[in-house]
């Protein structure tokens, strides 16, 4: 045991500098905690769950309802998207059994993954005092943060099961608590500026320093002086930190209603009472009416992106981009730790590549159990679909779909047959018991829809076919009497006060869409360039660069503000022009004849409607593309400086 357990030697937290450490501890291999089975094992497991959860969504998840609860507020995002996909992608609807057994399995994963993950931070901390080496001690890191975002990504999945059963939620929040605790505070040595300083800015890379030692450098000076690692520790912490309060919020607050009254509504009642105020200035005749035109415009045009990311925020397709990012950016970080012990100093300073520490590649018991667990989710899956219990589940599914309405239509209040219906969904709540149907420009339209859906002033397309008379009218009574109306011109393509159910409008979806792409576009540039450019160097050096922040706060709003602006100038282009919208929508006398709705939709495809489509395409398509490329051209060759500390 005196050989597995050696006391740390910290003496060289008293030199000025790493360069004077004549004795550099060796780096002892440990395959158990750094193997290549070990880190596959728990990765895998991590990419399993958010594949299911990803499954989960786009077949079964139901964005009106929790459980068996009806959800307040129907996010727009989800329900546009899943609308896409189950009407125009794919028509297959998993059984209730199969959705049990899905379920269970995910629920046997997040347990093995919490107790798997606590147990690896517990073994950490208890070598602490046996001097594991910060190189193991990072690997030890990110391979409990691939236990915390599986079991995270888990209970985002089963929220309406934990709806359902408090005395479990409970248990899970106390668990969860601790093992955010531990993963915090394990980040905690990795800030320090000697920590596997591959970039030799605090002196040589030597792997096997203690990770105790680091422990007892927070309170010093020589801590950090905010070097990358701090700003890589901080980031770190604060993706744990942000995904873990968010799980708590949203086992406790699963339809978000608290969080919807006091960061949304409440502030957004400000931003559209100065609207309406900017609107009403506007919408009068007359030269003073013209100086109030253009801040309207301009301020709408922010309030509408505000809107669509917060909408995108709210939605289970951010929170499932969110725990992909952040479990990629765990799997760089990991193999980039291991590409470390490649590294190999020289007398004169240099680098040299040379892999002269290949003992964790050794498949050994410790490295091949972690990969025969793997089958523990699929066996319960199975298990769990052949069980009485999932059979029972779809006999009551079968049961509940013989139920008859009283207009003869089958009834469904759970399941996804009934994720496509509805009414806008932005500030009114959603009945449970609408039938299901697709997205409004997935299907053939049988009655003319309303005039002018490019533009803002009517009652929004498509979106409110099922709806209730009261809300098919126009949304702005207070509008239609204000004796400044008829609007001018250059307002007829602008919603009115107060501005519901944007999502209806074709504009908006698309600008969502726009946001979301722009979303998906850095998160694969960061992790391209933590992957290849700087995976010694932390994420500080992308966060602080100049490419990163002319992107995020240039480009972005700018692309934003030309995508509104387009869509502005063609809803006035098309609004002077008869029947161009209906042309371009395929509707109307430009739409399917009855014997043809029959048809597939990409068959049903009018002349028009592939014409609206390549305009949206090419429209995001070269934003995007004026995005990347406008950044690395302003940033310039030096975007990111490598020698900033």
């Amino acid at each position: 045991m005196g050989d597995l357990c050696r006391k740390p030697d910290c003496s060289w937290l008293a030199l000025p500098s790493l360069k004077d450490l004549k004795e550099p501890p060796e780096l002892v291999p440990n395959p158990e905690l750094s193997g290549v089975g070990v880190i596959l094992g728990f990765s895998i497991t991590a990419y399993l769950t958010v594949f299911l959860l990803l499954f989960h969504y786009l077949t079964v998840y139901n964005p009106r309802m929790i459980g068996e609860v009806a959800r307040p507020y129907i996010n727009p995002v989800d329900k546009g998207l899943l609308n896409f996909v189950r009407g125009k992608v794919t028509s297959w609807t998993p059984s209730r059994r199969f959705e049990y057994a899905m379920e269970k399995s995910v629920l046997i994963l997040s347990d093995t993954q919490l107790v798997t993950g606590l147990a690896i931070l517990i073994a950490g901390y208890s070598q602490l005092s046996c001097g594991i080496a910060s190189y193991h001690w990072q690997i030890l890191v990110y391979v409990a943060w691939f236990s915390s975002f599986t079991f995270l990504s888990a209970m985002a999945f089963l929220e309406g099961f934990f709806l359902a059963n408090n005395s479990l939620r409970l248990i899970r929040v106390f668990f969860m608590c601790i093992m955010g605790t531990l993963q915090i505070a394990a980040l905690l040595p990795t800030g320090s500026r000697n920590w596997l300083d591959a970039a030799r800015e605090a002196g040589p890379l030597y792997v096997g320093l203690s990770a105790e030692c680091f422990y007892q450098q927070l309170p010093m000076a020589s801590y950090s002086r905010g070097g990358p690692r701090m700003w890589s520790m901080v980031f770190s912490v604060l993706v744990v930190g942000v995904s873990y309060i968010h799980t708590g919020i949203r086992l406790f607050d699963p339809t978000a209603k608290f969080s919807r009254k006091h960061f949304r509504a409440i502030p957004g009642s400000y931003v559209k009472s100065f609207l309406q105020f900017l609107e009403h200035r506007a919408a009068c005749r007359g030269i003073r009416a013209t100086i109030w035109t253009i801040p309207y415009l301009f301020a709408f045009a922010g309030y509408a992106s505000v809107r669509a990311a917060y909408d995108i925020a709210e939605s289970m397709l951010g929170e499932i981009i969110w725990l992909s990012f952040a479990i990629a950016w765990g799997s760089l970080k990991v193999w980039d730790t291991r590409s470390l012990v490649w590294f190999t100093q020289l007398d004169d300073g240099d680098i040299t590549f040379k892999n002269t520490y290949n003992d964790d590649d050794t498949w050994s018991f410790g490295q091949i159990l972690p990969m025969v667990l793997l089958l523990l989710p699929i066996l319960s899956m199975i298990q769990s679909y052949l069980d009485n219990d999932a059979k029972a589940q779809d006999a009551v599914r079968r049961e509940s779909n013989l139920l008859i309405t009283h207009d003869g239509k089958p009834f469904q209040t759970v399941g996804p047959a009934a994720v496509g219906s509805g009414t806008g969904t932005d500030d009114k709540q959603i009945s449970s018991t609408h039938d299901a149907t697709s997205d409004g420009i997935t299907r053939c339209n049988r009655r003319q829809p309303p005039p002018n859906t490019l533009c803002g002033n009517a009652t929004p397309p498509d979106e409110n076919r099922t709806a209730p008379a009261k809300e098919s009218s126009p949304p702005d009574s207070e509008s239609q009497t204000s004796p400044c109306l008829p609007p001018k011109a250059v307002l007829a393509c602008v919603p009115r006060h107060p501005y519901p159910h944007l999502f209806a409008y074709h504009w908006y979806r698309d600008h969502v869409y726009l946001l979301v792409c722009q979303l998906l576009m850095i998160g694969c540039v960061i992790l391209w360039f933590q992957g290849v450019i700087v995976s010694i160097l932390g994420i500080s050096y992308i966060l602080r660069s100049r490419l990163f922040l002319i992107w995020l706060f240039g480009f972005i709003p700018l692309s934003s503000l030309v995508h509104l602006v387009a869509w502005y100038l063609a809803g006035c282009v098309v609004n002077r022009i008869d029947g161009a919208e209906e042309w371009l929508y395929g509707t109307g006398r430009y739409g399917c004849a009855g014997g043809e709705r029959s048809r597939r939709w990409w068959r049903r495809m009018t002349r028009g409607r592939c014409v609206y489509y390549l305009l949206v395409t090419f429209l995001k398509g070269g934003l995007l593309t004026m995005t990347f490329l406008g950044s690395a051209v302003i940033a310039g060759p030096q975007n990111i400086d490598l020698g900033t500390g």
